[in-house]
């Protein structure tokens, strides 16, 4: 195989996993983990199947007959039929397409912290200029490319130490637990949904098409659809192992987009990432306020800990976050105030947290340092004169 067949099937390969691993994936597969741990495995395979079987056969017809697929649907099965399809493969498409937009506005909103309605647009302007300014190589390079990036949560869930023989179980079907026989057909529809959808073909065909795909190049698309695809299906694995192991233990529902980014972020360990900061020389000058202030945030912890105080936490949540709904403020409440991580009872440092902070700001800031001791930063005898130690 030469040079330019390698860097086909590369390009082809990158694209199926850019197409595969959708934001229907990256919601459905998390909240498929979330709420039936690692037992829908197996439909994620038997959609990675269908896919790729289906995807092959359709670039076989666009090499040999250069034409795409639907054009030979609409041909073999008359107008009426050919039509009806039509019709409901665009319906899907549309919808996906909106989630798609929803999603980008979402990664936007992640990343700026502006308003999600006013990123919207902005979305749907940057998608439209791109279909309409760059070339179709350009478009699977680049988006093909970025989805590399979901890589991540690959790493997640090798990181979070998930039980492999219940991972490995769940790629047998059987019976099922954590909700109700309709939920759980309900997932199986859905994941095969989010793992089939007619865009994908459509793409991988025209693609075929537009790079003049001939009969040599049969073999780079059974290559191509059978890796492509089968590592956007691994990612897809690793999605709902991640949410099985982080969110489902938790009680965590992943009912908003953003929701699935916070799996990966789990991968670091333990983070310090509440802190309170003073010069030392203040400090020294206004100790007696300092102590107060420690004493006055110790109580307050201790009292949102009581769960006899939890209905009127929420209540706080609810008025004072925007966009918190009572739902989101239980689970924060779990999160935050739970028996694993969340806030410190006693207000004591964590010293791995913060390794892992100095780790990563030596290795990202600019320019690179080495930090490593966290007690250069850490003055506990405040702490200690607030506990009443001497």
């Amino acid at each position: 195989m030469n040079l330019k067949n390698v860097l086909a099937v590369a390009l082809g390969i990158l694209s199926a996993i850019g197409g595969f691993v959708d934001i229907g994936d990256l919601v459905f597969n998390t909240q498929a983990g979330a709420t039936f741990g690692f037992q829908l495995l197996w439909v994620v395979v038997l959609g990675v199947v269908g896919i790729i079987v289906y995807s092959e056969m359709c670039g076989r017809v666009a090499a040999v007959a250069k034409r795409p697929v639907f054009d030979l649907v609409r041909e073999r099965v008359g107008f009426g039929a050919g039509l009806s399809t039509l019709i409901a493969s665009q319906v899907v498409n549309l919808m996906t397409c909106a989630a798609e937009i929803g999603g980008v506005a979402i990664c936007l909103q992640l990343l700026s912290g502006l308003p999600y309605r006013l990123l919207i647009p902005l979305a749907v302007a940057g998608l439209a200029v791109a279909s309409w300014v760059l070339p179709f190589e350009w478009i699977e390079r680049v988006f093909g490319y970025l989805g590399l990036c979901l890589l991540v949560f690959a790493v997640a869930a090798i990181k979070l130490h998930p039980d492999w023989g219940k991972v490995a179980s769940g790629f047998v079907p059987g019976s099922h637990s954590g909700g109700s026989l309709m939920v759980y057909l309900y997932f199986v529809v859905g994941l095969l949904g989010a793992a089939m959808t007619p865009y994908e073909v459509y793409f991988y065909s025209s693609g075929a098409v537009e790079d003049w795909w001939g009969l040599q190049e049969l073999g780079l698309n059974k290559v191509t659809s059978m890796i492509g695809y089968g590592l956007g299906g691994f990612l897809s694995l690793a999605l709902m192992i991640v949410a099985g192991t982080l969110f489902l233990p938790l009680g965590i529902d992943p009912q908003f987009l953003g929701t699935p980014a916070l799996a990966s972020a789990d991968a670091l360990g333990a983070y310090q990432g509440t802190v309170g900061v003073a010069r030392r020389s203040w400090a020294r000058e206004h100790d007696a306020a300092l102590v107060g202030f420690i004493r006055a945030y110790l109580a307050a912890t201790h009292w949102l800990y009581d769960r006899a105080n939890r209905e009127i936490v929420e209540a706080i949540l609810i008025a004072n976050v925007r966009d918190m709904t009572p739902a989101l403020a239980k689970q924060s409440y779990d999160l935050l105030l739970g028996d694993k991580g969340g806030l410190s009872r006693d207000l004591a440092p964590d010293l791995a947290g913060m390794r892992t902070v100095l780790r990563l700001r030596g290795k990202f800031g600019s320019p690179p340092k080495t930090l490593t001791d966290p007690m250069k930063y850490v003055d506990l005898s405040y702490r200690e004169k607030a506990l009443g130690k001497p």
